[in-house]
């Protein structure tokens, strides 16, 4: 376990102090809500450094509130000022006062000197020898996941939906911070997947009532899905793109196979298929952003993408887990290629035909096609596969324009 937390309300500020740390080979949890953070320092007795980032005298108010959470005799605190006129507040504290324009030679010598890392010459070597996945799995193990995209209110509504109490105007707050979330949760409220027979809803409150947070969380991880397909930037951009379309194909599949099946929960399997490629997304994105900048040999490209497909479904329990899904939703993603192994055997064996079924959609030669769904022994009769088709097509439609 990490013995370092930083703590930052700014989110480019907090990415940038975490880089900090981990140049320096200080493994560390980072928060990017204070409440959130304090909580976390509170429950867990294992931080000797604690980093705090304030912007503000506003700030400095909120930080007074919670600062009771902090154990001064057995751990080194480390106040990151933005704004010199602070550090009057903690005159008579022992803490450490870094101020947040100073370069990074003066941080690093606080925290040699605070005995918190090694020179920096000495971590380098250090980093260079941590394997890939040891990488990863720190990233999936401290605070918040941070992911390569131009905008994170996605990443920074996740954590707060993991609380029980959180309020719908908490979440509103939130989501009109970014108006492709904000048009997206009202737009999805609107839509075929939840507006049945009720009338157009105009406000956020309204649409979040409707939707409910577990759906909103749904929601928010295919808005980050579809932000990452965008980024042309990445390494891995094709195959993320196209694992984002395959995730939306076989949600859309398993909506309709669900009905003709007969099967009643249609909306729960439609957001199992939606997420069952997530950690591979998520592999895929967090390699992208780690091998920036160099220059991979095809092998080498081919090697990464089979050791994230290899891993793709531990890491998406892990995010799910860790973003408080209930069962029902990671379980099936957990044994989509063995459903009878799972407590939710038909939603867990919806997903699997979905997959089967789209891949069947996609096989151009009538006889080869056949032989597939024989191979895998999926007994539907051709006006079945026809209606599943043609409704997924139509209800792909409509799911895309929710994201566009």
């Amino acid at each position: 376990m990490a013995d370092t937390i930083l703590i930052c309300s700014e989110r480019k500020i907090l990415n940038y102090y975490s880089s900090m740390l981990e140049i320096l080979g200080v493994e560390h949890e980072a928060f990017s809500f204070f409440t959130r953070g304090f909580r976390r320092l509170l429950e867990t007795r294992g931080f000797r450094n604690v980093f705090i980032v304030l912007l503000d005298k506003n700030e400095f108010i909120s930080f007074s509130k919670l600062q009771d959470h902090i154990k001064d005799s057995t751990q080194s605190i480390f106040m990151i000022l933005a704004d010199k006129e602070l550090d009057k507040y903690f005159m008579h504290k022992n803490y450490e006062i870094i101020y947040h324009n100073q370069v990074m030679r003066p941080f690093e010598q606080i925290l040699v000197a605070g005995k918190v890392c090694k020179p920096l010459e000495a971590a380098a070597s250090q980093k260079n020898k941590e394997g890939i996945f040891d990488y990863i799995k720190r990233i999936l193990d401290k605070g918040d996941v941070i992911l390569p995209m131009k905008k994170d209110v996605a990443f920074q509504m996740l954590p707060v939906l993991e609380s029980d109490d959180v309020s719908i105007q908490e979440i509103a707050i939130m989501s009109r911070t970014d108006p492709g979330i904000h048009a997206g949760l009202i737009k999805l409220a609107n839509s075929v997947h939840y507006s049945g027979l009720f009338t157009d809803i105009k406000d956020i409150e309204s649409a979040i009532v409707r939707i409910g947070t577990m759906n909103i969380k749904m929601f928010l991880i295919n808005y980050i899905n579809a932000a990452l397909a965008s980024n042309k930037e990445l390494i891995f951009h094709k195959d993320i793109s196209e694992a984002v379309e395959e995730s939306i194909r076989v949600g859309c599949i398993a909506h309709v196979l669900a009905d003709v099946l007969k099967f009643s929960g249609k909306k729960i399997v439609f957001s199992i298929g939606m997420i069952h490629r997530i950690g591979y997304i998520f592999l895929l994105a967090v390699l992208s952003d780690y091998l920036e900048g160099e220059n991979l040999e095809p092998k080498d490209s081919e090697n990464y993408k089979r050791l994230a497909e290899h891993n793709s479904i531990n890491a998406g329990i892990a995010l799910l887990m860790k973003w408080k899904f209930k069962p029902e939703f990671y379980m099936p993603v957990q044994f989509q290629d063995e459903p009878f192994k799972c407590k939710f055997q038909n939603e867990a064996k919806i997903l699997k035909m979905s997959k089967i079924l789209y891949n069947y959609f996609r096989i151009g030669d009538a006889s080869a096609a056949s032989a597939y769904l024989m191979k895998n022994r999926i007994n539907l009769t051709k006006n079945q596969l026809d209606k599943i088709r043609d409704g997924a097509d139509d209800f792909y439609l409509q799911t895309k324009m929710i994201f566009d």
